[in-house]
C-alpha cells in the first residue's frame, strides 16, 4: 500500500480556520488553555492531577466495569480499565454518534488517532499511563443522521419509527440490515467481515455499537464510555443544577462568541438559554425557561424547586446538548486532549468560558487526521487520466 502526506492547505479541502487549528493554534490562544504540542502535556497532566481526585477515578472505573459486564474484554482493555484508578493514568478521547456499522471512514480514523497518540505519549512520558477512549454520543436524537451506511455504491438503511435518544433504541427489525449487508458479501461467505456483522447485537443500539467497536479495537486497549449512565449523571448533577439556576453556559458562550467574531472566527454553534434536554419515555425534549417557569414539551411545566427535586431523584433524565456535553465528558474523565473533526474542534473554541465557570480544566484540542482511501481500481483510473 502506498501512502502520501499533504499539508492541509495544499488540498483546498479545508477552510483557513480548520487549517489554522492544525498548524497555527497560537492564533486562538485567548480561547484555549494551551497550544497543542507534545510539551503542553506536562502542563495538562498537572492540571488534571489537581482536579480529578481518587473518588472520581473510582466512580469512573466502577461505571465502566458495569458497562462492560456483557462484553468480552481484551487483556489490553482490561488493563487500561484497571489503570484508571491510578493517579498517573490519563485519557485521550474522541467521540462520535452511533453511526450504522461505523458509517463514514472518519469514525474509524478518529479512534485510530487517539490510539496512536497514546502510544506516542507513553514514549514521551513513560512514568504515566495513557488510555484511548471512545465516548459514545448515545443520547443524540437525530436518527436520520446515523440510520444509513454506504457500501459498494449501495445505501443500506435501518428503518425504525422509534424516537428519542438513539442509544436507547431496541433492535427490532434490525435483521433486515444485517441480511442486506451479508448479501453484499455473498460471494465471500467465509470473510472476516461476516463475523463482524454478527457482532452487531445487544439489547439496544448503544450496546450493538459498543460490541462492534470493541471487536475492532479492543486489542489496542480502547475503552468505550457510555455517557447515558446513572452514576456518571449523578456526578454531573451539580453542573445541571447550576445551569437550571443561572443559565451560566449561555452567558459564557455568548460572551466568547462576541470576542471570536472580532477575531474573524466562524461561530459553529449558538447556545440555548438552557443547554439541556430532558429524557423520558422515548423522548428527548428541550428544557425552556419561560419567565421562571420551566417548560418541557410533552412532560409539563415546573418551577425551579420541583425541577431540582426531579434532578435529585432522576439525574439520568437530564441530558447535555452540544454546549454542555464536552463539560460532562471532561468532568467524567481524567482527560488531557480531545480529538475531533475540523468543525467539531471549531466549536470547542467557544467553550472555555463554560469550563472556567465551573472550574474544570479545559483540555488540549486537536483536529483528527484526514484520510482518503483510494482502491486499486480507482487508482488505475486516476493514473490513466
Amino acid at each position: 500500500m502506498q501512502t502520501f502526506k499533504f499539508h492541509r492547505a495544499e488540498t483546498h479541502l479545508f477552510n483557513d480556520q480548520q487549517v489554522n487549528l492544525v498548524y497555527n493554534q497560537e492564533l486562538y490562544q485567548p480561547f484555549i488553555e494551551r497550544i497543542f504540542d507534545v510539551e503542553s502535556f506536562a502542563h495538562q497532566i498537572k492540571l488534571k492531577e489537581k482536579s480529578f481526585n481518587q473518588s472520581s477515578r473510582d466512580r469512573l472505573q466502577k461505571a465502566i466495569v458495569e458497562q462492560y459486564a456483557s462484553i468480552q474484554r481484551s487483556t489490553a482493555t482490561t488493563e487500561n480499565i484497571n489503570a484508571l484508578s491510578d493517579s498517573n493514568t490519563f485519557t485521550i478521547t474522541t467521540g462520535h454518534q452511533l453511526s450504522l456499522f461505523t458509517g463514514p471512514l472518519y469514525f474509524i480514523v478518529k479512534i485510530l488517532h487517539v490510539i496512536k497518540m497514546c502510544q506516542e505519549l507513553k514514549e514521551k512520558y513513560p512514568e504515566n499511563n495513557f488510555v484511548p477512549v471512545y465516548w459514545m454520543a448515545s443520547e443524540d436524537h437525530d436518527f436520520e443522521e446515523i440510520q444509513s451506511c454506504n457500501l459498494f455504491n449501495q445505501k443500506v438503511t435501518w428503518n425504525s419509527d422509534q424516537v428519542g435518544p438513539v442509544g436507547r433504541f431496541d433492535l427490532n427489525g434490525f435483521e433486515e440490515v444485517t441480511e442486506k449487508l451479508k448479501e453484499l458479501f455473498s460471494n465471500q461467505t467465509d470473510s472476516e467481515v461476516c463475523k463482524v456483522i454478527d457482532l452487531y447485537t445487544g439489547k439496544n443500539y448503544a450496546e450493538a455499537t459498543k460490541s462492534l467497536v470493541n471487536a475492532l479495537f479492543s486489542s489496542y486497549g480502547l475503552v468505550i464510555v457510555h455517557g447515558d449512565d446513572i452514576s456518571l449523571k449523578k456526578a454531573f448533577a451539580p453542573v445541571v443544577a447550576k445551569e437550571l439556576k443561572e443559565q451560566f453556559s449561555y452567558q459564557a458562550v455568548s460572551k466568547t462568541n462576541v470576542d471570536l467574531k472580532k477575531n474573524g472566527v466562524k461561530i459553529q454553534v449558538n447556545p440555548r438559554g438552557i443547554n439541556l434536554f430532558y429524557i423520558e419515555k422515548g423522548t428527548r425534549s428541550r428544557i425552556v425557561n419561560e419567565e421562571g417557569v420551566f417548560q418541557i414539551e410533552g412532560v409539563g411545566r415546573f418551577d425551579l424547586t420541583d425541577l431540582l427535586k426531579l434532578l435529585e431523584d432522576h439525574p439520568e433524565r437530564f441530558s447535555p446538548n452540544v454546549v454542555l456535553r464536552p463539560v460532562y465528558q471532561e468532568l467524567t474523565l481524567p482527560n488531557l486532549v480531545y480529538v475531533g473533526g475540523g468543525g467539531e474542534i471549531s466549536y470547542w473554541l467557544q467553550l472555555k468560558g463554560v469550563f472556567d465557570a465551573i472550574d474544570i480544566p479545559y483540555p488540549l484540542i486537536q483536529v483528527r487526521n484526514s484520510i482518503l482511501w483510494i482502491d486499486k481500481g480507482t487508482y488505475g483510473k486516476l493514473a490513466k487520466y
